[in-house]
């Protein structure tokens, strides 16, 4: 039997460009689907007014009321470089990054399951706070963990000229699902609605609900093999290559800095640091719960979706400049 003729690298990228132009439109539907959810979710999850006033409201103390924003946004942020290191050479990334998004929203059922026996007792008061830190924890490890691997995906799936269409239409598609998912807010919890706690498990299994169901619809993507093997970072130093690559890209490290003083400013789940000190400001004035946390989480989301726009814009002129043979000569 004569051997198969072997391919050139060149007609491999060419095989793989043309199974990612393919399933294109599949992949961004799901994909743009997915994102929507998972923005949903983080609205009805906001650190800052959601979960700090559901603390406020259980008695928690103020120093546990700021620190869940931080908990979420160390425990999002310290596993990243981890998954980078372990996860990057992985050829298909759907199956492995579908289950950890899937997991990461299922804690959020259990919250809603202590919410729904919930006693009005010191001890239950104890275990509903508890329970919440634990949780946040546990989805910010998760979620962080996939999102070096979120990124090598969609970068994968989509042609470079497209990437940035797709981060544009997520962003505007899924702040509009959030302000959304603020008006849902201001029923679930407003007590002459829904009695407390009940409003809020309602939402944290909705929110749970999104991100699970929203791991289905990434599952459901067309990923092909890559044309070349991976590069291996564990085969490497990997720290070393980190440290070289701080050393001679400056944009590298403007990004870096970048990330970390904003991290100062800004909390998980679209929270602003000190935004849940505002919110116990206005349980004090206000009293109880009422429509104010929806309206406070819709205040918060309208500026991400000014930024969206701006970041649709700006994706899309950098779209048109990958593309450009101009801008690839200059």
């Amino acid at each position: 039997m004569p051997a198969m003729p072997e391919t050139t690298p060149s007609q491999r990228q060419a095989a793989f460009e043309e199974l990612v132009d393919r399933h294109h439109g599949h992949n961004f539907l799901v994909n743009l689907v997915e994102g929507s959810l998972f923005r949903f979710g983080t609205a009805l999850l906001n650190a800052a007014t959601v979960l700090s006033a559901f603390l406020l409201t259980m008695g928690a103390s103020k120093i546990v009321i700021g620190l869940v924003p931080s908990l979420f946004t160390f425990f999002w942020t310290m596993p990243q470089i981890i998954s980078a290191y372990r996860l990057g050479h992985l050829a298909k990334k759907r199956r492995t990054l579908m289950i950890r998004r899937f997991l990461a929203g299922l804690p959020w059922f259990v919250l809603a399951g202590v919410l729904f026996f919930y006693q009005d007792t010191p001890l239950w008061r104890n275990i509903s706070i508890g329970a919440l830190v634990g949780i946040v924890i546990v989805f910010s490890l998760l979620g962080g963990y996939t999102v070096p691997l979120w990124v090598d995906f969609i970068g994968k799936i989509f042609r470079p000229g497209s990437r940035g269409s797709f981060y544009g239409w997520r962003a505007v598609l899924g702040a509009g699902l959030g302000v959304a998912g603020s008006f849902v807010l201001a029923i679930l919890l407003d007590p002459g609605r829904v009695t407390f706690p009940y409003g809020y498990a309602w939402n944290f299994a909705f929110a749970g609900a999104c991100f699970s169901i929203g791991a289905l619809f990434l599952g459901r993507s067309r990923e092909a093999a890559p044309p070349e093997p991976l590069h291996d970072a564990r085969k490497h130093g990997f720290i070393e290559e980190l440290a070289a690559t701080w050393r001679s890209s400056r944009s590298y490290r403007l990004f870096v800095i970048g990330s970390v003083v904003g991290t100062f400013g800004g909390a998980g789940m679209g929270g602003v640091m000190a935004w849940p000190f505002y919110m116990a400001r206005a349980k004090e004035v206000l009293g109880g719960e009422g429509a104010y946390i929806g309206w406070a989480t819709a205040v918060l989301i309208m500026g991400e979706v000014l930024a969206a726009l701006a970041g649709w814009w700006t994706a899309w002129g950098q779209g048109r400049c990958t593309c450009s043979p101009r801008c690839c000569r200059a």
